[in-house]
């Protein structure tokens, strides 16, 4: 296999993303959720961004400009914008199905970034083309000219504070403490194996900035066929060798026969190998080598106590409508509420009420 990275086909396949789908691997066109209601909610972002109004003002510059032609920009630039904006706007979020939940919105308004910005280029020659009919049939005192673009940076400004309380979401020490809390859980050369998240990263932030658990290495099974991945895992002390068929199961017969512990997320096909039994720890799901069966109920209910004991989880919860902080939570809330269901069909009712109210501590706060 050639070195990644070195080729044109491997440099395209960079540019075009194939890794995460190519430029066509969006899904089709309302399987899950309408395309309207992707194309409304970037229109309410790009009208939350720019005050409303200000949209309407780039979209006359642009309509201006498209007309007059001999001002600036010619045509051909106008309209090679305009093209952009459709293309990365409306046209590419109408392909859009995920689920406008909490952590769907914060992933598609990350898809509204690029839209937004490319709008301050008409928005700007739309303030100036109305600054300038002013002048022209208004008696504007120059005072009031000096003035003008002070009043415009005085209403940006008071749009920017009023988005204070969302920034201030992402002030919760939730997610930190959450990848610092599994990755201190895991045993002496654990291996967990995922997707790109914020364990991924996570993990690599405290191992680099705070040295913490270096011994630990996260996989992201779905690149671990590229050489220069298994390189990056090569300097992590952790050696692979990937060939045709199931990724998964290969790093998980490779780990094991090293005799490191290997561990999956929740609700990731990372954690669904055909074969291998599992069993919940903590945000995890422990990976059990070929034969080696999950604990009883009563030691996995016992393991995750410990756990949760040795979790720093003194801050103030975060509420229903937190991003990240709240997908936490209801991470936590959501294990305990298994093995809720799991003791209430042993029959362990009391013990099932345990790890009922437990959950309810862990999630979001209703406030």
């Amino acid at each position: 296999m050639a070195d990644t990275g070195r080729t044109i086909p491997d440099l395209a396949d960079i540019v075009l993303r194939r890794v995460y789908g190519g430029p066509f691997g969006f899904s089709s066109l309302g399987q899950e959720v309408a395309w309207s209601d992707h194309v409304a909610e970037f229109v309410r972002t790009l009208g939350r961004a720019w005050l409303w109004v200000l949209p309407f003002v780039g979209a006359t510059a642009v309509v201006v400009r498209l007309r007059r032609s001999d001002q600036g920009e010619p045509r051909a630039g106008w309209l090679a914008l305009a093209v952009t904006l459709v293309l990365a706007g409306p046209l590419l979020v109408a392909r859009f199905d995920m689920q406008l939940d909490a952590m769907g919105l914060w992933t598609v308004r990350r898809f509204h970034l690029l839209p937004m910005l490319l709008v301050t280029i008409p928005v700007a020659v739309g303030l100036d083309l109305a600054g300038a009919a002013l002048a022209r049939y208004l008696d504007v005192s120059p005072l009031f000219r000096r003035c003008a673009p002070l009043f415009v940076s005085l209403v940006l400004a008071a749009a920017a504070v009023s988005s204070l309380p969302y920034v201030q979401r992402f002030h919760s020490p939730a997610m930190e403490l959450a990848v610092r809390n599994t990755l201190r859980s895991l045993p002496p050369q654990a291996v967990v194996i995922g997707v790109i998240d914020e364990l991924d990263v996570g993990f690599r932030y405290l191992q680099l900035a705070r040295g913490e658990r270096p011994d630990v290495v996260f996989v992201r099974w779905q690149t671990a066929h590229w050489d220069w991945y298994r390189s990056k895992l090569d300097r992590a002390g952790l050696h692979l060798e990937i060939g045709a068929g199931d990724v998964r199961a290969q790093i998980a017969a490779q780990v094991h026969a090293l005799g490191r512990p290997l561990f999956g997320a929740v609700n990731q096909a990372a954690a669904d190998i055909p074969g291998y039994d599992r069993y919940p720890y903590g945000v995890l799901m422990h990976i059990l080598p070929h034969g080696v069966r999950a604990p009883s109920l009563d030691e996995v209910v016992r393991i995750n106590r410990e756990l949760f004991g040795r979790f720093a989880l003194d801050y103030a919860f975060p509420g229903l409508h937190d991003d990240w902080a709240t997908a936490v939570h209801v991470g936590y809330a959501i294990l305990w509420r298994r093995l809720g269901d799991a003791l209430d069909r042993a029959g362990q009712a009391t013990r099932a009420a345990e790890a009922y109210e437990l959950a309810d501590r862990l999630a979001p706060s209703r406030r």
